[in-house]
């Protein structure tokens, strides 16, 4: 849905107040304002239009994912990685992550972007989850570094958990649970 209404969204107008640029010494600055200016109306725009997974009801999962892959651990992309996993017990606490990776994902702030498949939100009755899926669950330093990444990014203290999608199908839903059974688990120093 995100990305069926992107293009769509960055051509319409916004009501909002425009940044001012300032530039000294520049024959130019008025051209770079009018960048500026037009980026921001884009941005602001698009960000408005994202979906809140708290306005969804309890048991349901909204995904954002690379054009090609499919938000299932036998996609190609995603069978041989993981994901890293967050949850949240404050449906306002999992809008604003869920804003947070998609404006990181769409600004490219990961150095490993391309270990990136796309991100889910798991909207649960009790406790909600954000997971964040990779595609290459042995290459140790690339998801350490999306982890640690990602929990600034989202600004997290808690530990978050890695867990892998080859592991047999009783051992997922137990390892990815639980942060204390996860076969990788990354909490801040």
């Amino acid at each position: 849905m995100v990305c069926d209404s992107f293009n769509s969204v960055l051509d319409s107008p916004v009501q909002f107040h425009k940044p001012v640029g300032y530039f000294e010494n520049h024959d130019d600055a008025s051209m770079i304002s009018e960048r500026v200016n037009k980026v921001h109306e884009q941005l602001r725009n698009l960000y408005d239009q994202i979906f809140r997974p708290s306005k969804f009801p309890a048991n349901a999962d909204f995904h954002l994912f690379r054009a090609g892959v499919e938000p299932k651990w036998e996609d190609p992309e995603c069978t041989n990685g993981g994901k890293w996993t967050v949850t949240s017990s404050k449906k306002a606490n999992l809008d604003t992550m869920w804003l947070e990776t998609l404006m990181a994902l769409i600004g490219e702030q990961f150095d490993e972007a391309d270990e990136i498949c796309g991100v889910v939100a798991s909207v649960r009755q009790r406790q909600d989850k954000l997971s964040l899926w990779t595609k290459t669950a042995a290459n140790e330093a690339a998801q350490m570094g999306i982890g640690r990444k990602w929990k600034e990014i989202i600004d997290v203290t808690d530990k978050i958990s890695y867990c892998f999608h080859d592991l047999p199908i009783g051992q997922k839903s137990e390892n990815c649970e639980d942060p204390s059974t996860a076969e990788h688990e990354f909490s801040s120093s």
